[in-house]
């Protein structure tokens, strides 16, 4: 995760036990943070057409899955988050993996 993609996130590492997936983003447009709440089945596979580093993308094991937000400027938000089984029974551990803004993308 760059430093730039740091700064526009509250938290970067998620748990599907910690229901609900909760994260607020700020919008490169305009500035404000936008709170992002889904449950964790209402996140979707993929990345949601992000582009991601090779890394990322050619992991076998590796889930993927992109929550879509939207600002209340009206600006489109894609989380891309990749991530794994956990420890504990059933758990998946996820970090964000990019994250496009409008026309911005941060990897």
């Amino acid at each position: 995760m760059t430093r730039a993609l740091i700064h526009l996130m509250s938290k970067s590492w998620f748990s599907n036990y910690d229901e609900p997936f909760a994260v607020d983003v700020r919008c490169g447009a305009c500035g404000q943070w936008t709170p992002i709440r889904l449950a964790w089945r209402e996140l979707l596979p993929g990345a949601g057409g992000v582009e991601l580093r090779a890394l990322a993308q050619g992991t076998p094991f590796v889930l993927t899955r992109h929550a879509v937000g939207t600002c209340s400027c009206g600006t489109r938000i894609t989380l891309v988050l990749t991530g794994a089984g956990g420890g504990r029974q059933g758990e998946e551990q996820y970090g964000v993996a990019g994250l496009q803004i409008g026309d911005q993308v941060f990897t």
